[in-house]
């Protein structure tokens, strides 16, 4: 099935919010078995795919992380969150050139209130090296 609709969407939104729940309580194993389900069900979900690959990056599945927050790029390539959670998956997974890339990419796209506090934070750090 596509991206949730009517009911669906209302019952979708619950189960990302209670993934999200799940995970900041500290239970990442069944936030990411709720989200397989979702994914599964909701294979056109940006959402949560991107969410998947957060939590399964958290969990030290990388190459795993990165598959789904690219599939999350993929459905939503404008997403200022399915961009900043990919470049997260990647920058954690140690593939800080390819998170620079997907900055970038962003950034041609759409402006990103995000990636330019990220990149504030980054000039005020080096003003303060010289």
């Amino acid at each position: 099935m596509p991206e949730p609709q009517g009911k669906d969407l209302t019952r979708y939104a619950m189960a990302i919010n209670l993934a999200i729940t799940l995970a900041e309580a500290g239970n990442l194993a069944e936030a990411t078995k709720l989200l397989f389900e979702l994914v599964e069900e909701f294979s056109e979900a940006a959402s949560a795919h991107g969410y998947l690959g957060w939590f399964l990056s958290q969990l030290g599945r990388h190459k795993e992380a990165i598959e789904q927050s690219s599939h999350a790029i993929r459905l939503a390539p404008e997403s200022e969150r399915a961009s900043f959670i990919h470049f997260e998956v990647l920058w954690e997974a140690g593939k800080r050139i390819e998170a620079l890339d997907e900055m970038k990419r962003l950034l041609k796209v759409r402006p990103s209130q995000v990636y330019e506090q990220i990149i504030k934070k980054w000039q005020d750090a080096l003003a303060q090296d010289e």
